[in-house]
């Protein structure tokens, strides 16, 4: 686990709410505080669907929420404070398990790669995290999370600094 401070908070934003560089992330929940606060679950409400939705993912992906979002947040005054919980979807998470050398043992269902926005007083973080059900392979995974999400971000051209 390892956190970084954006360096161009405006830049990241745009991208977040504007592009679609995040958009195969799940999103578990997000939270605005402004003149009111908002609270999302990412969780799918499956009931809302006239089809089958058992081969949906349990949680939303950003790009199905992005708008709602950037409607929420869009105003003349930052927000007081943001917080979101994003999580690698199942085929990504099977992608980056290919790394691992672990007999078989972790699957994607028992695995979840995520990071966490925090935005407050113009300052932006993103934490990363892994859980899984063999704790054996934790620090295994979380550095390769780490690097993965580092690379993923300088692909983007987002700056981060590690804060120690």
């Amino acid at each position: 686990m390892k956190s970084f401070q954006v360096e161009n908070v405006r830049e990241f934003m745009q991208k977040l709410l504007m592009e679609n560089v995040f958009d195969n992330f799940l999103i578990v929940s997000f939270s605005i505080d402004k003149d009111m606060s908002v609270i999302i679950d990412g969780e799918r409400n499956k009931t809302w669907y006239d089809t089958d939705s058992k081969d949906m993912p349990f949680y939303l992906t950003w790009k199905e929420v992005r708008d709602t979002v950037a409607f929420l947040i869009k105003g003349k005054r930052s927000p007081l404070r943001m917080k979101a919980v994003f999580r690698l979807s199942k085929e990504n998470t099977e992608k980056l398990l290919l790394n691992v050398e672990n007999n078989g043992n972790t699957s994607a269902a028992d695995t979840a790669f995520c990071w966490n926005m925090r935005f407050e007083e113009g300052t932006l973080i993103i934490t990363t995290g892994v859980s899984s059900n063999d704790f054996r392979l934790i620090p295994v995974l979380n550095e390769i999370w780490d690097k993965d999400i580092l690379i993923f971000l300088k692909h983007f051209g987002i700056v981060c600094l590690e804060n120690r």
